[in-house]
């Protein structure tokens, strides 16, 4: 995986490894990601030969949100931009959650806003002793997307109906 891919993608056996993989910017995602994401999420729903999804972040935060510096670089495109990013990400989304294999997402840090999303649309979601996992939508003046809404099953435990969290150690 080079530093210029914003997606690491790995293969071992039928298992396949999909890394946000912008670790200087903490994972934020930015449109090039995005479509990166929803390229692999379609290749790899496609794909009957996978069995299972990993899903991370490179470095030491899974995904921190939007890339809110490369909407600002936009000037006054920037609201295209945004919208550009959350409409591959929404497509990402949708494809993973529709596959037959499952996703597991590792969350190995900081999973905030559309990082959170990612996080919880996860199959089986396992974080290390080191995740810290916020909504921050509000922070930012914006309402929630990604799906964080329609997966989050309250208090986080295994008696959600879609999801069960796992402590890993890094």
């Amino acid at each position: 995986m080079s530093l210029e891919e914003p997606i690491g993608f790995e293969r071992i056996g039928a298992v396949a490894r999909v890394t946000l993989n912008r670790p200087s910017a903490k994972n934020a995602l930015n449109l090039e990601m995005a479509r990166a994401l929803q390229k692999w999420s379609l290749e790899l729903s496609q794909d009957t030969s996978v069995r299972a999804v990993i899903l991370t972040g490179a470095g030491d935060a899974f995904c921190v949100g939007g890339d809110l510096r490369a909407v600002d670089a936009q000037g006054e495109e920037g609201a295209a931009y945004l919208t550009g990013t959350a409409a591959a990400l929404h497509i990402a989304i949708s494809r993973m959650q529709r596959m037959d294999a499952p996703v597991i997402t590792a969350v190995n840090g900081v999973a905030a806003g559309a990082g959170f999303s990612l996080a919880l649309m996860g199959d089986y979601v396992m974080v290390s002793d080191r995740a810290r996992m916020v909504s921050a939508y509000t922070q930012i003046g914006l309402t929630p997307d990604g799906s964080s809404t329609y997966f989050w099953p309250g208090p986080l435990d295994c008696n959600a109906p879609n999801i069960c969290i796992y402590s890993i150690n890094p």
